[in-house]
């Protein structure tokens, strides 16, 4: 923590001592060695609960890499994910076809994928893959179809709900754009709002924190320029789609008293930095009563 020539000073030094002048590269220095704190080794009792974790995390480890040697004999000896499961005792869980951007939650993982749709090896066998230090999965691919083209009836419904809400997307956009332009040149908010049948809703006291609104819209209401209040307007997308439209009525000043406890740490904390002040203006009071010249 300190400099060779502080802990040299140190190591001769009793409580109440005081030393120096200590001349560094480009400072000098006075210490004071104010108490000497001897380290006590922590109890048993207090150890107690990290000892039984420590022990509790070695056994489950040896009993995973146990459990995954047996596995690992058993994917070796049988071509059947259902006979080792029936050995075992285990629940198996089976899926039917999925494309690989649509994995299951409990395959969705590199490892996984990529040993799943990897042809270039032969994964018809079961096969033991860890998925973190302390998990794994036996794993078998029991059929696999290359990736078609569908028909154009087959997607058909799903093609007209894409180009449906592609269409609602930039009605939207184009709807807040125009909106936002009327209400900074011609039109009020309420009267926007009776227009388009649209309610009003005022929020007072809102804070950086809040969740009456969705982050983006909070944080992007803060960022609108405090000197056009009452005439500042801002839009956000909502998770659900809908854009939510916002004026800027009024910024007020937080006021928040603080306690006991807050107010004597920052007496502390200007202490210290007085402290720190008073030395320094000491350190240069030094440098010129003993000639000592700095160069940066």
């Amino acid at each position: 923590m300190f400099p060779a020539e502080f802990e040299i000073a140190l190591n001769s030094m009793k409580e109440g001592d005081l030393y120096g002048p200590i001349e560094l590269l480009s400072s000098v220095h006075l210490i004071k060695l104010d108490k000497i704190i001897q380290p006590e080794p922590d109890s048993l009792e207090s150890q107690s609960d990290d000892i039984r974790e420590q022990i509790a995390s070695i056994k489950s480890e040896e009993e995973f890499v146990n459990l995954l040697d047996s596995y690992s004999d058993l994917a070796f000896g049988s071509d059947s994910i259902e006979d080792i499961a029936a050995q075992v005792s285990q629940n198996m869980i089976t899926t039917g076809l999925f494309e690989k951007d649509n994995t299951p939650d409990g395959l969705n993982t590199n490892p996984l994928k990529e040993f799943i749709f990897d042809r270039s090896v032969d994964n018809n066998f079961p096969e033991i893959l860890e998925t973190s230090p302390l998990s794994a999965v036996l794993l078998q691919v029991v059929e696999f179809k290359d990736e078609s083209q569908l028909s154009f009836d087959d997607v058909r419904s799903e093609v007209e709900e894409a180009y449906t809400s592609l269409e609602a997307s930039k009605a939207s956009q184009a709807f807040i754009a125009q909106a936002i332009s009327r209400l900074n040149d011609e039109i009020s908010l309420e009267k926007l709002s009776k227009e388009n049948n649209a309610y009003i809703e005022s929020y007072k006291d809102l804070k950086r924190d809040s969740s009456l609104l969705p982050t983006q819209a909070v944080n992007e209401i803060f960022s609108l320029p405090r000197s056009k209040a009452s005439n500042a307007y801002g839009a956000s997308l909502a998770q659900n789609g809908d854009y939510l439209l916002y004026r800027l009525d009024n910024v007020s000043q937080n006021e928040q008293q603080l306690d006991e406890e807050t107010l004597g740490s920052v007496g502390t904390f200007l202490e210290q930095q007085k402290s720190i002040s008073e030395l320094s203006e000491l350190q240069v009071l030094t440098q010129k009563g003993i000639s000592v010249e700095r160069y940066n």
